[in-house]
């Protein structure tokens, strides 16, 4: 049996491939920026998960590698800050009325 191979070899420029390259990068670094952007929204910090998911983007745009160092650090932000929704405002201390010569 003979197979015959129709197909042509692809041929990439360099400006093709750093496109392509570029694109695959951001979409790795928007998935990325999703764990920043789901958990900011579910701890009512919207402002940072915004934040992290669009720096992960960029950074992702440069090196996966920095879009996940971003993504790590924002998410750390985001979980050691209470949540603004459940934090109740701070006490101010009740003072004796008796002594207060006014």
């Amino acid at each position: 049996m003979r197979t015959v191979n129709n197909m042509e070899p692809v041929h990439l420029t360099f400006k093709e491939f750093y496109l392509y390259l570029i694109i695959a990068q951001v979409i790795i670094g928007a998935l990325l920026g999703l764990i920043p952007l789901i958990l900011g929204r579910k701890r009512k910090q919207i402002r940072l998960g915004n934040y992290g998911f669009l720096a992960s983007i960029v950074g992702g745009a440069i090196s996966p590698l920095a879009a996940l160092i971003i993504a790590c650090v924002f998410t750390w932000l985001i979980a050691r800050k209470k949540e603004t929704a459940n934090a109740s405002p701070p006490q101010l201390e009740d003072r004796d009325n008796s002594s207060d010569p006014f």
